[in-house]
């Protein structure tokens, strides 16, 4: 799971979690989709705010 925790003080590789949502919305849509629903998670972690803000 990727989580934002500030300064990570290792390496580590993330996603743009907004960015993919949006993308993946667009794609639906292209396709004709009207009703999407986005499964995100609890809203305390980093990254399924971030997956609602893509939306």
């Amino acid at each position: 799971m990727m989580r934002s925790y500030g300064r990570p003080q290792v390496d580590s590789v993330q996603c743009a979690e907004d960015a993919g949502s949006a993308d993946v919305i667009h794609h639906l849509r292209s396709l004709g989709h009207e009703r999407i629903a986005v499964i995100v998670g609890d809203p305390r972690f980093s990254n399924a705010r971030e997956r609602v803000a893509g939306a």
